[in-house]
């Protein structure tokens, strides 16, 4: 289940944005809300995006498809010379070269897990997975490209940690 996506220098959004599926705290109208047990918060069954046209409200929604394609398609339909085929912000000329982030937090089997990606033309600069079970962050992977060694494997994370992490392309993300 989607708890929260965030998108930043994707298309028309410039700055961080965050899409929420947690309810706020008003008191009203609650029994229309899923409550989980490990979570404080209750989730709202659907949720609507209002705005303006060319307000950016389809913008969101295709960020979170290139997010889901990069995690699920990018093995397949990328190069290992090529980059990464992105769409920048672009009224901000120097935003064209900065890097595009995309993060989600989902829950399943009543864990919740914080996933995410910062990528620019070319690679995957840093990618991530953490999480949460009774409240307490555990770090599976972290990788980032700027930093030695790249790969960081939480002990939470069992298997060829090594294997996979040689195969993984600069271009690619670390789950495929």
């Amino acid at each position: 289940m989607l708890l929260r996506f965030g998108v930043s220098n994707y298309r028309s959004i410039r700055d961080y944005q965050a899409l929420l599926l947690t309810a706020s705290s008003l008191e009203e109208q609650q029994h229309h809300l899923i409550t989980i047990k490990p979570l404080d918060s209750k989730i709202l069954p659907t949720i609507g995006i209002y705005g303006a046209n060319a307000s950016g409200k389809s913008n969101i929604l295709q960020a979170f498809a290139f997010m889901r394609r990069m995690v699920l398609k990018s093995h397949a339909n990328g190069s290992a010379t090529g980059g990464i085929t992105r769409t920048p912000f672009q009224l901000d000329p120097e935003m064209r070269n900065q890097p595009s982030h995309f993060d989600c937090d989902v829950l399943i089997d009543t864990i919740r897990y914080h996933y995410g990606f910062i990528i620019d033309d070319d690679k995957v600069q840093e990618e991530w997975l953490y999480a949460y079970p009774a409240k307490h962050r555990q770090v599976w992977f972290h990788r980032q490209s700027h930093e030695e060694p790249t790969f960081y494997f939480g002990k939470f994370l069992k298997g060829k940690n090594k294997t996979i992490e040689a195969l993984t392309r600069d271009n690619l993300s670390l789950i495929h």
